[in-house]
């Protein structure tokens, strides 16, 4: 049986600069091809497509230029009346509204979307929970976001006592665990740990309650818990 014989080197060269001189020309020939006739084919998909693009981009620039920006200006000067009487502890006078401006609750429905209205979301819930009205207080701190001013200790720590109040122990305890693992703030933490704790005692979670007292004495020695904090330690180790 006659074996197969491997290419002289000579032969290898000669396919191979054959090769070099016509591959190039038919490739850039083929592409062209390809182009002209993917664009002939194509082309009213294209322009649309393109098109449409340009019309989303549109849209999303006059909407953020337009409207939107407009509209948070507007939204925060509207604020102001509402957030002043809020701040002045006159929490049912903010919630409705007086001399013609809106309280909270209209505000934060007509403004939702905005910089404003969500900020209006956190200061309704606030004021609920003040007038000892946590079912109410809840929805509005669950719809606000988190940012601007306000720390995400303080909007999870304030659902935890709204869930408490309402009888709703275990979602208190979440939302206690949230405000004290969000963030390092140096005055809500340690307090927000404190009442998980306490919430723990109160639940017979005597292990976990020390867990979050410890916490206070190991991270937060200056905190003003910390100052009476052993006590709470050596009673749970008592229980």
């Amino acid at each position: 049986m006659a074996k197969n014989k491997a290419p002289r080197p000579s032969q290898v060269e000669t396919v191979t600069a054959e090769s070099d001189e016509l591959d190039p020309v038919i490739d850039l020939q083929g592409a062209a091809l390809q182009a002209t006739d993917f664009w002939e084919h194509h082309q009213k998909t294209i322009v649309g497509i393109g098109a449409g693009i340009i019309g989303v981009l549109f849209l999303i620039f006059a909407y953020n230029n337009f409207y939107k920006a407009p509209k948070n200006i507007d939204a925060t000067n509207q604020l102001q009346k509402a957030e002043i009487l809020y701040r002045q502890d006159s929490f049912a006078l903010a919630l409705k509204g007086t001399g013609g401006s809106l309280g909270l609750v209209e505000f934060a429905k007509k403004y939702s979307g905005t910089k404003a209205g969500n900020l209006a979301n956190f200061y309704a819930g606030s004021s609920y929970l003040q007038l000892g009205q946590p079912k109410q207080a809840i929805p509005y701190l669950e719809a606000y976001s988190g940012g601007d001013d306000i720390s995400p200790a303080m909007q999870y720590g304030l659902l935890g006592d709204a869930y408490t109040e309402d009888g709703k122990m275990e979602e208190g305890l979440k939302n206690y665990q949230r405000a004290a693992t969000k963030g390092t703030d140096e005055f809500f933490t340690p307090y927000y740990l404190y009442k998980l704790g306490l919430l723990n005692e109160k639940l017979g979670k005597n292990a976990d309650a020390k867990i979050a007292y410890e916490k206070i004495k190991s991270d937060y020695p200056k905190s003003a818990q910390a100052r009476t904090i052993d006590i709470y330690i050596g009673r749970v180790d008592a229980k």
